[in-house]
Order: structure tokens, then sequence, then C-alpha cells
């Protein structure tokens, strides 16, 4: 489990690494609040196309 963890950490800060490239949304490395915004907006997004991807129903 702890390696598990480690990985997931390492792959999280990671990502925040790439996803601050854009100092707009970041603030000395970290994500401020559009950072986080913007973020779960593309959450969401992806989530609700998959999920009406799933329950579509075909006439």
């Amino acid at each position: 489990m702890d390696e598990f963890l480690l990985r997931a950490a390492y792959l999280w800060n990671e990502f925040i690494a790439w996803y601050c490239k854009v100092d707009v949304v970041c603030w000395a490395g970290k994500p401020n609040w559009l950072g986080w915004l913007v973020m779960a907006a593309a959450v969401f997004y992806i989530l609700r196309a998959v999920l009406s991807a799933m329950f579509r129903k075909d006439e």
C-alpha cells in the first residue's frame, strides 16, 4: 500500500509541475483558486461526457 501511495504522490507532483507551466493558474508552483477551478471544470466535463455516453438512449 505504501508503494501505491508513493507512486500516486509522485504522479500528482509531476502533474502539478506540468500544469503549473501556465503561470495564470498557479502561484509559486501550486495551483491558485483559478487553477483549482479549471481542474474542477475539466473533471466535471470529462465525467459528464463519460456518463452521458454510458447512459445514452439509442433510438
